[in-house]
């Protein structure tokens, strides 16, 4: 499982530089798959913040 996320994500990288991001609806997607990813993230090393993230958002 970590192989393929790790691939997974590479792909996602190679997307993103090769300018696929750059406009369309892949990019809200991969736009909408990065906060969440990130906020996700903050929840676990500082949920005083992320939920103050939330609140604004």
């Amino acid at each position: 499982m970590r192989e393929a996320l790790l691939r997974r994500n590479g792909d996602l990288c190679e997307r993103i530089r090769r300018g696929d991001a750059d406009e369309g609806p892949w990019r809200l997607a991969v736009l909408s798959h990065l906060r969440t990813v990130t906020l996700d993230k903050l929840e676990v090393s500082n949920p005083g913040l992320a939920a103050e993230y939330r609140d604004r958002a």
